[in-house]
Order: structure tokens, then sequence, then C-alpha cells
């Protein structure tokens, strides 16, 4: 399984012209790709390296308190150096540094709702908008049984779009990986999120198959960050839920994905990083057994954070488990595959991120 492979970018040569020029090389014309809104936390002057090599930054930003976007300069708020980013000394940008919550005498924190610790960190997120130095991948499309045209999305609250700018202002879940999958099937299906948010894969089980509709195709389950807090004794019953509910899902005729999930903050009194590994494990083997996808987000996310840094800091909107508006992009990124109708440059798939997935 992948869920222990390293961030490695393979270095690509120069080819072709889109008229960008590099950014250490004025007379080195290459191929570059449009990168959308990758969130890092900004800390003092401290710089923080984007993923990919920068040919160009277009846009730097934030959300005010009100939800709107806030847009900065550069050479007065930030400023890039090499394929790294910082605030300057006197920027008008949110500070990272600013961030405080309450810890137990442990160093762990335990989480409260009413006053919420820890405290979200959406307003305290920097996106950038750049042109990476790299030619737009090629997409692999992966194959389903039947041609996807009705989908369902079921899941958590990830799968709500939790934390997004647009649920966390709007109520919406517009920001979300289900959205956008919803965007990109517009003009050869339909995308539907149920109103029900469930929190538990045993909240949707029992009557999944009488609920849908007969012209759903296909289910994707993105469930186990929370059943993973029942630990390594709740684990032999949540992996049979999950065989029976796939298994009944396939004999209807359905296209089944399933979803697994990322490291939470270790910080948090509940987390049992081993229970993490677990269920994703889990996940996978029910999926291999039952001959359905497994889309790893575990590998997915902690590649697209900065490395050796938390996973959570940067692509979360609550400092704990709920994807901000980058996370959702790459989990999105990791499904979209199984709806390509064939190979597909990345930048022909609206939100897509390309990362080290891209090629596998």
């Amino acid at each position: 399984m992948r869920l222990g492979l390293a961030l490695a970018l393979a270095g690509l040569a120069a080819c072709g012209t889109d008229g960008n020029s590099d950014r250490g090389s004025p007379d080195a014309v290459v191929q570059t790709t449009a990168i959308s809104g990758e969130s890092r936390m900004l800390s003092g002057t401290q710089g923080q390296p984007l993923m990919h090599p920068v040919s160009a930054v277009q846009s730097v930003y934030s959300y005010g308190s009100d939800g709107t976007r806030v847009e900065y300069s550069e050479g007065v708020d930030f400023v890039v150096e090499g394929d790294t980013i910082r605030r300057t000394a006197n920027s008008s940008m949110p500070d990272y540094a600013s961030y405080s919550f309450t810890r137990n005498p442990d160093g762990l924190f335990s989480f409260t709702s009413d006053p919420r610790n820890p405290p979200r960190t959406i307003q305290l997120a920097t996106y950038i908008d750049y042109r990476a130095a790299i030619a737009p991948p090629v997409i692999a499309a992966k194959e389903l049984p039947r041609t996807p045209t009705n989908v369902v999305c079921l899941g958590d609250s990830i799968t709500h779009a939790a934390d997004t700018v647009a649920f966390f202002f709007r109520d919406s879940a517009d920001d979300g990986w289900c959205a956008h999958l919803s965007q990109f099937m517009a003009e050869r299906g339909t995308v539907t999120l149920p109103a029900e948010k469930f929190g538990f894969l045993r909240d949707v089980a029992p009557t999944v198959i009488d609920s849908l509709s007969p012209d759903i195709d296909t289910v994707i389950l993105a469930f186990g960050m929370n059943d993973q807090l029942a630990g390594e004794d709740g684990q032999p019953a949540f992996r049979d839920l999950l065989r029976t509910t796939v298994r009944d899902l396939r004999k209807s005729g359905r296209n089944v994905i399933l979803v697994g999930f990322f490291q939470q903050n270790k910080l948090w009194d509940l987390e049992q990083p081993a229970d993490t590994l677990l269920y994703n494990e889990t996940i996978e083997v029910v999926a291999s057994s039952q001959g359905v996808p497994f889309v790893d987000m575990y590998t997915a996310m902690r590649e697209a954070a900065p490395a050796s840094q938390p996973v959570f800091e940067h692509v979360t909107g609550d400092f704990l488990h709920h994807p901000n508006n980058y996370g959702q992009k790459i989990y999105f990124s990791q499904i979209v595959p199984y709806f390509l109708r064939g190979n597909t440059r990345s930048d022909k798939i609206p939100n897509y991120i390309p990362g080290p997935w891209s090629e596998r």
C-alpha cells in the first residue's frame, strides 16, 4: 500500500512554450501549469515553500471576517524568493504566529465548542494562485464497471465541506470536493450531495440501498475520520459494516468508490495515529476484497503539505480535521480520475491540483 510514501516531485525538463519565462532564468522558456489557491500558513517573516517550482505568482489573498476575498501586494505584503513565499515585516496579511489554543498539562488539547478550542484557522490561511514551472501532467482515466452518469456523495462533515470558506460564511458546500465533481460532470451527468449530514458509516449503511434513487449508478463512500475514534476495539464492526454495504451496493449493479481519510491533528487528546492507519488499511482491504477503488487520502494530503510539517496546519480550516478550500481540491483531484472519459491534461480539469498523485 502507499500510505508510507514520502513526498517526491520529479524534475521536469523545459519544453514547448506558452509565453511564460522561468523566474530564475529569463531566457529559458518552459511550459507552465496554473495552481489555484494553494494554502499556506505564514508566520512572521518566515518563508514557506510552495508545492511546485514557481514561474510567476498571479494572486495572493485571504478571506476577511465577512468572508470577502482580501488581495495582497507583492513587495508590500509578501515576497517570493525562489519557490518560497513569506510575509514582509509590515505585512497586512494574516500572521499564523498570532494563533493560540489551550493545551492540557500533557501538551495535548481537548476539543470544546463554546468557546471553541482550538479556534478555527479559516481566516489565517493565505492562498496563492501561481504558474508552476511544470508541464501540465496528463491524468490517466481510471475505469469503473459502469459509465458514471448519476452519482451520490455519502460521507461525514468532510464531504459536506465543513470549515471551508463557503460553508463557514454561507452554510454552503460549494467549496467541497463533491461540488467540484458536480461542476466537472455537469454536461454529462449529475452529482448529488444529500442534505442530511452523516457522522459515521453506521448512520447511513443500514438504509443506503432503500434510500437511493433507482437511477443512481455510482456511490462514493467517504467515512472513517469519525469512525476511527472507536479505536481498535471498534475496527471489526466498522470493517464488517463497510464490507456488507459495499457488497450490497455492488449487487444492486452500482459503482462504488471508497475514500480514505488523512492524519488529523495529533495534538487532539482523542486522536490515536495508529487507529488512523488501522482504519485506512481496513478501508483499503475492503476495497480490494470487493473489487472497488480505494482513494488514498492519507498519502495525498501529506504530500500536499510542506515537507516535514504537520498536514493539518496548511490544509485544514479548523486546526483539526476539516479540509480548507485547498484541501477539498486535493480530495477532488484524487477522485476525479474515475470520472474522466479518457486521459486528460490537468489544465482541462477545473479545480484539479497537480501533485505526486498525478503520475500514479
